[in-house]
């Protein structure tokens, strides 16, 4: 076998290796809110209740999740919305290199109190959950707006992003009271993750211990033609 019928051969083998381990994009979008799609994680301090559900019309457009929080007086409530489908588990899928993340909230006038509901992105990953900074949406403003998280990698700092087990994904709306208590609504939608990944390691060995036995095959594969060639001559 040639050194050029050897190269050919090792560099189409790494041009598919290549491929396997580029990094990959994994998509995660919902705006339709089915509710048997949503585990509720509702924490809170002092005296505070919250429900979700899935409302339509409405939305950006369409179903929207619209979240109502009661709160007495000096009292806080978190209600994260996780979707049962936004799941991916680094431990089997690969590494996750980069992460993204975005959706559109809405606050509803209701008072007393301050005309706002606070609004983030959500994760856990076999316990507490961490979330975005909160970032306040006016009800002054009734119109949808959109909230971009373009680096979930370093603020999700409780989640293991290269080896750990499954991750889910959501959105939460929060509120708290000081002297006085209210209720407060906020709606969620269009909620949308983007994963930039890579192979997980067995696919990583398995390429390891493949390249061997291409080897041998393209050798056998060459070199048969060339000994026919060669007892032909003698003969």
């Amino acid at each position: 076998m040639s050194c050029l019928q050897r190269w050919t051969g090792i560099t189409v083998f790494l041009a598919c290796s290549a491929q396997v381990a580029s990094a990959s994009l994994i998509v995660f979008s919902d705006g339709d809110f089915s509710p048997g799609d949503y585990q509720e994680l509702i924490q809170t301090t002092g005296t505070a209740s919250s429900t979700a559900e899935t409302v339509s019309p409405g939305g950006n457009p369409g179903a929207f999740l619209k979240i109502t929080n009661d709160l007495l007086p000096d009292s806080g409530v978190v209600n994260f919305q996780f979707n049962s489908q936004f799941v991916y588990d680094p431990s089997t899928q690969g590494e996750v290199v980069s992460a993204a993340g975005s959706f559109d909230a809405f606050s509803f006038v209701a008072g007393p109190g301050l005309p706002m509901v606070g609004v983030g992105l959500g994760a856990r990953q076999g316990g507490e959950p961490c979330y975005t900074q909160s970032v306040n949406v006016s009800s002054d403003v009734q119109a949808w707006q959109i909230q971009m998280h373009p680096d979930l990698l370093n603020v999700f700092s409780c989640i293991n992003w290269v080896d750990g087990g499954p991750i889910e994904f959501g959105a939460y709306v929060e509120n708290g009271s000081m002297s006085q208590g209210y209720t407060k609504m906020g709606g969620i939608d269009n909620l949308h993750i983007e994963l930039n990944t890579i192979p997980e390691p067995t696919s990583l060995a398995l390429l390891i211990f493949a390249f061997p036995a291409f080897g041998l095959i393209v050798g056998r594969r060459f070199a048969g033609p060339a000994l026919q060639t060669n007892g032909g001559r003698r003969g």
